[in-house]
């Protein structure tokens, strides 16, 4: 069966109903959901009043927490006719919990170094759902 919906919380629920109905007919195997629950995240909020007094650019921000966290593959290392592509990324031991996010730093346009947690606050929540898409239908 293939579940679709405009709000995957809403789509979720129903499924898991489903496949609870599913499960209980004589004869039904392979009843699994293929959908994959988020996984637990930190959250930022970024305060951009208080990013402004820092000196600090919303690009600059960006960039730099999209490299921390997610890497950044751009560079290149070539050695004689070969090239290697070069992933910069924290250390999973250092984007673990709020702690190590919040200490991700920033040099601001006076050459100063800024906290995360100097202009942004954090909460925790669960990330995003694994979607399947099959046949121009999105899977939950």
């Amino acid at each position: 069966m293939i579940f679709s919906g405009e709000n995957p919380d809403t789509v979720l629920a129903l499924v898991k109903k489903v496949e609870t109905v599913v499960q209980k007919i004589p004869g039904a195997i392979d009843t699994k959901v293929s959908i994959k629950e988020g996984f637990p995240e930190v959250k930022v909020s970024l305060d951009r009043d208080k990013m402004a007094k820092l000196g600090l650019d919303i690009n600059l921000v960006g960039a730099t927490m999209q490299s921390a966290f997610a890497g950044n593959d751009k560079a290149k290392f070539r050695d004689g006719i070969d090239e290697y592509t070069i992933k910069v990324q924290l250390d999973k031991f250092d984007r673990r919990n709020e702690a190590d996010v919040a200490a991700l730093s920033f040099i601001n346009n006076k050459g100063q170094i800024i906290r995360l947690d100097q202009f942004a606050n954090f909460s925790y929540g669960v990330g995003s759902s694994k979607l399947e898409r099959r046949i121009g239908y999105t899977k939950w």
